[in-house]
């Protein structure tokens, strides 16, 4: 009797998982030839140095869901001029999308003679402004 019961239970449950539907409307995300589309925050963090030291310099990051992501101009086809008017501001939401591609490496280099130190990690190149 249980082992008809649990191949009973067993056939409903595959039944009801057949049954449901999947809603979801993006469910891939917008992937074109030169990167992927995402909408985000551009914000301004203070550079801080080895050993905890905050520059008066800031950098420009792209706020992604939960990760922030540093934007190297250097490599991107806009320029920060062009991206001034997206900078999120104290107390407000301004989202932007974007073409993106986030790549892993190091933040500071711009094929600069000479060798110097850079923070390394993952980081974005904007391919273009969409709104």
């Amino acid at each position: 009797m249980k082992y008809l019961f649990s191949i009973l239970l067993l056939g409903l449950l595959f039944l009801n998982s057949c049954a449901v539907k999947n809603n979801t409307l993006n469910k891939f995300e917008n992937i074109t030839e030169n990167g992927q589309v995402k909408t985000g925050q551009i914000i301004s963090k203070a550079f801080v140095k080895k050993g905890g030291v905050i520059k008066e310099s800031e950098d420009l990051y792209l706020r992604l869901s939960v990760q922030d992501y540093f934007i190297k101009f250097c490599e991107s086809e806009v320029n920060i001029e062009e991206i001034k008017p997206y900078i999120q501001k104290e107390n407000e939401i301004k989202n932007v999308t974007l073409e993106i591609q986030i790549i892993d490496g190091e933040w500071d280099n711009c094929n600069v003679p000479g060798y110097f130190q850079s923070r390394t990690g993952s980081y974005v190149v904007i391919k273009r402004i969409i709104n």
